[in-house]
């Protein structure tokens, strides 16, 4: 859990300050460096977003449900 934690504050510019970890749940207090956000280019935030999609992408495909990625409309803006 702390090495996923570690992974997500670089990926959206946060710092965890503390943080409670339970059987079925967790607790975080957390700081967002909007300084840092905002320094983050389009290509940035996109190749953030698809790193923290990868592993879910990656068990879909591994379990033969490439169709379920391919079916996902993109969001309206």
């Amino acid at each position: 859990v702390l090495e996923r934690l570690t992974h997500l504050s670089a990926i959206f510019t946060i710092h965890i300050y503390a943080y409670a970890v339970m059987s079925n749940h967790y607790h975080l207090v957390v700081h967002v460096d909007r300084g840092r956000a905002w320094q983050l280019t389009d290509e940035e935030v996109v190749e953030r977003c698809a790193d923290v999609q990868r592993p879910a992408i990656d068990r879909t495909l591994a379990q033969g449900r490439d169709e379920d990625i391919h079916r996902s409309q993109p969001l309206a803006r």
